[in-house]
């Protein structure tokens, strides 16, 4: 599972894969960055693994730009 947060940490979406990500960042977000953070589980509970896979810039044309962090 996949989170897209903000640059201040507001939750916009959550996803099932890196391809759902590209479809929400170009469908249903306005441009900007945001942070793509990957969450081996998302219990309800606080308690979350949640690393960050990287970095999405939405374009004011719509384009999605997907950017993973070094490893």
């Amino acid at each position: 599972m996949f989170r897209v947060v903000n640059l201040d940490g507001t939750s916009v979406a959550i996803a099932g894969s890196l391809s759902d990500v590209a479809e929400i960042m170009q469908e249903n977000v306005f441009p900007g960055w945001y942070h793509v953070l990957e969450c081996a589980n998302m219990l309800r509970s606080s308690l979350q693994t949640t690393q960050r896979w990287g970095s999405a810039l939405r374009h004011v044309d719509g384009r999605a730009i997907m950017t993973p962090d070094p490893l």
